[in-house]
């Protein structure tokens, strides 16, 4: 009766993630989002070698529903099939967590993964991350049968779920080496071969897909081909006080939205205001109830205990330290962390005691990031980047210095399938404001246009990381931009002398 009882609330729960999931796309897709739902729908770029499959698996996908719905919306398909295999991952998840922990504690772990704010933000999304990790979980599923049955077959299973994963995007490596070590540890030789073999999928696929050199240096090109992202701009890979701060910071946001916008939302621009602050108070109340329970016991044995950690836990905290130091020296970057909490799962359920703490977390958490950032997400427009996009296909001659250059810029090819003829140029790089600098004197008749000025900037982490340097005189207001995030404008410019 009782296991039945739960089963009952982990369903209604699942059907509450799965309406979140599929009913709630955003609005406000991120510009690595439009970038690749314009590969997609404009059949580009299909192979990038960071997410190498990413972009010519929904190429397919819409050439095929494409022949069936004529007008449908790549970004809004791309949503869709995220959000289905978000909601696959936690049922891989679900069924590999059963077979090493109790049927409740499981069910909690999943609810609280499934509320986490990178699965709903992702899950709502057009980004990459969604994909690999469902193939990370199947590797898992895998490796776990492969242990618990000591059946090596599973091994390469798990080698080639592994392959599919890193092949729709390079973080899911260190998921992969985690099994790996995990075979090495457990002394499954047999297993670590057949593992090996299957993950040898990874170059041949690069090797198949990369483009030829003339000179024919099959190796050097391949691994030039594999790594290309770490070679260009996109990549920052450092270390320096970003890296310290950031990282504990998005780490937290992995678990609950935290953004310099919610204050501006809840300023009167999100129309169910009442049920958003209820639903912050009562996701509050939950986390202090929480934490309240783990300090009052000072041993905190009622909840957590000290495990001796088997090779499926310690493969998994390897795997969960390893992208964590990713993604540190990436400036702490929230996007490679997504995995986080559902790879923490297959360890942390060894320390937990007391499943009903759980609970409690996964509520707090569901109600907060749904009120404060999917919801919102999902009816706002916080900037209306359209506008400029309208007045960017307007005035073709121009030059546009502006923030989000790279989010205008692909909403602009997604929207008429070419790249703008107008100059747009980001506002934080030095040498580009410098380079205006000299066609204006040399061009005073050339129209530069910015929204630096007066748009919106709510803290988060690209506006401490990038910092806009332009010293500039407003002529005159070109065009009046209405958003979520506060009135702002397009100005006609000239540069200070």
């Amino acid at each position: 009766m009782e296991e039945k009882k739960n089963n009952n609330w982990f369903i209604k729960v699942m059907g509450a993630i799965a309406m979140v999931y599929l009913l709630l796309p955003s609005n406000n897709a991120s510009p690595d989002a439009y970038d690749y739902a314009c590969s997609a729908k404009y059949g580009v770029d299909l192979f990038h070698p960071h997410h190498l499959l990413f972009n010519g698996f929904f190429h397919l996908e819409y050439k095929i529903l494409g022949s069936i719905f004529p007008s449908i919306d790549v970004l809004k398909m791309m949503q869709a099939t995220n959000a289905l295999f978000a909601l696959a991952t936690l049922v891989i998840a679900y069924k590999a967590l059963k077979m090493i922990c109790s049927t409740v504690k499981s069910q909690n772990l999943i609810f609280f993964c499934a509320s986490t704010f990178g699965m709903l933000r992702f899950a709502t999304d057009g980004e990459t991350y969604i994909i690999p990790l469902f193939f990370c979980l199947l590797a898992t599923l895998f490796f776990v049968k492969g242990i618990q049955k000591e059946n090596p077959t599973f091994a390469f299973w798990s080698g080639l779920s592994f392959a599919v994963a890193c092949l729709f995007h390079q973080t899911a490596l260190f998921w992969g080496i985690g099994l790996w070590i995990g075979y090495m540890i457990d002394r499954r030789k047999i297993s670590l071969t057949l593992f090996t073999l299957a993950s040898l999928t990874i170059p041949v696929v690069y090797m198949l897909l990369m483009p030829r050199s003339e000179d024919g240096h099959l190796l050097p090109d391949l691994f030039r081909f594999m790594t290309d992202y770490y070679h260009s701009d996109s990549a920052e890979i450092q270390f320096g006080w970003t890296n310290i701060i950031l990282t504990p910071i998005n780490l937290f946001r992995t678990i609950y939205q935290v953004h310099g916008n919610i204050p501006v939302i809840l300023k009167g621009n999100y129309g169910h205001i009442v049920i958003c602050v209820i639903a912050m108070i009562i996701a509050i109340f939950f986390l202090g109830f929480c934490l309240y329970s783990l300090v009052a016991d000072r041993r905190m044995g009622t909840h957590f205990s000290m495990p001796d950690l088997k090779v499926i836990e310690i493969s998994h905290i390897i795997a969960f330290t390893l992208s964590l130091l990713f993604a540190f020296f990436s400036h702490g970057n929230a996007e490679f962390m997504v995995m986080l909490p559902l790879c923490a799962a297959f360890f942390l359920h060894a320390f937990i005691e007391e499943e009903s703490i759980l609970y409690g977390f996964a509520l707090s958490a569901f109600l907060w990031n749904v009120s404060t950032a999917i919801v919102p997400s999902h009816q706002l427009n916080y900037y209306n980047e359209e506008a400029i996009v309208e007045h960017i296909h307007n005035h073709p001659q121009a030059t546009y210095l502006l923030r989000e250059k790279n989010s205008v810029g692909n909403k602009y090819f997604y929207r008429f399938g070419v790249q703008p003829q107008a100059n747009l140029v980001r506002a934080d790089r030095e040498k580009s404001v410098a380079d205006l600098r000299r066609e204006n004197l040399t061009n005073p008749d050339m129209e530069i246009y910015t929204d630096v000025i007066s748009r919106p900037t709510p803290l988060s982490r690209g506006t401490m990381l990038n910092k806009d340097k332009i010293s500039c005189k407003k002529i005159e207001e070109a065009l009046p931009i209405p958003c979520a995030m506060g009135d702002y404008s397009l100005d006609l410019i000239t540069f200070n002398e």
